[in-house]
């Protein structure tokens, strides 16, 4: 397997699908093997059902259920568990980050890097979709203090810890 990408996901029944089909789209039109992992962090509208469910007609979609909310580390922790690609990523739930961009983290990975990290808040993003005023303002108050929050992050599976890191 060559890539796992996991979705930590918490009452994303409403788009979950087709944020997975989004992703699809894109992955299949590359040359690596994958598998999607939807890591439902115990929601309560459906989002695991929905995602058994569209599981019999997209091959490699996996659902990973959390016993309870643990938030997203604890998701994104239950997911490498679980993970069989060389490379593993993980993305938001609301398709927010383009997939495209796997293209250049492959590049940097084949270049010697272990860990890429692509952040849609840097200046040269391009954010369609603007946040809520308060999302906005709890961003520009503590953004400086949190890591993770509008990223996806993509890495060698022996790696985590390896001192080759680009940040994208």
């Amino acid at each position: 397997m060559d890539l796992s990408i996991l979705i930590p996901a918490f009452n994303e029944q409403a788009r979950i699908l087709q944020t997975v089909d989004s992703i699809r789209g894109f992955l299949d039109s590359r040359s690596w093997s994958y598998e999607i992992l939807v890591i439902d962090d115990g929601s309560d509208d459906g989002t695991a059902t929905a995602v058994e469910q569209g599981e019999a007609d997209r091959p490699g979609l996996r659902c990973i259920r959390a016993d309870r909310n643990g938030g997203k580390g604890a998701a994104i922790r239950l997911g490498l568990a679980s993970a069989t690609g060389d490379v593993v990523g993980f993305i938001d739930a609301d398709d927010k980050t383009d997939i495209s961009a796997l293209d250049e983290v492959f590049q940097r990975l084949q270049t010697g890097a272990d860990i890429v990290i692509g952040d849609r808040t840097l200046a040269a993003s391009d954010i369609a979709v603007a946040r809520r005023a308060y999302r906005q303002w709890g961003s520009d108050q503590f953004g400086d203090y949190f890591a993770g929050g509008c990223s996806s992050e993509i890495f060698r599976t022996p790696s985590v810890a390896s001192s080759s890191f680009v940040l994208l």
